[in-house]
């Protein structure tokens, strides 16, 4: 058994100590495991510290409990396993490299570029049917005048026609 699978066990082990201690129930009852905590780490109020001090002078499963996370706290933390200690040097090397600034402006350039086209590409081709619509507009009313309004005039006629023959201007 290493000494990982070990200190597993013993973690285990003690735990379930503490919740067996810790269930029982009356005006003797043991304190939560939150409250022990608070007070193992030096966060517990007055009173409940007294509370805990009090109860540990009577319930051995406790007082050893409490022992037995005082020694665990006290432990040197276990080493991470070399491979999570890799990744994370590969990790803080990947951050810590400094981006080529030509490669983010160019890829900002030709984002904005691409942009550019595409709304040039939409202007032209809303002119160019702008256009064809015109077009087909005056030879409608050229058509239907017999020539004698011509169809690039505003006038009153011309629209009416359009109207009629449903053509959109």
């Amino acid at each position: 058994m290493n000494e990982m699978n070990r200190q597993d066990e013993a973690d285990r082990l003690l735990w379930q100590r503490y919740v067996a201690a810790a269930g029982r129930e009356g005006a003797g009852a043991c304190p939560d495991a939150v409250d022990v905590a608070a007070w193992l780490e030096g966060r517990a109020t007055p009173s409940l510290a007294e509370r805990i001090e009090g109860h540990l002078a009577g319930c051995g499963k406790c007082l050893q409990a409490v022992e037995d996370l005082r020694a665990i706290l006290a432990a040197p933390p276990v080493a991470a396993p070399r491979r999570v200690l890799e990744r994370a040097e590969a990790l803080a090397r990947a951050a810590a490299r400094p981006t080529v600034l030509w490669l983010r402006v160019g890829r900002w350039a030709g984002m904005a570029a691409a942009a550019v086209l595409v709304a040039y590409a939409g202007f032209a081709a809303g002119v160019a049917t702008r256009e064809g619509r015109q077009a087909v507009q005056a030879a409608v009313v050229h058509e239907a005048t017999f020539g004698l309004v011509d169809g690039q005039d505003d006038d009153l006629l011309g629209d009416e026609l359009l109207a009629l023959m449903e053509v959109q201007p």
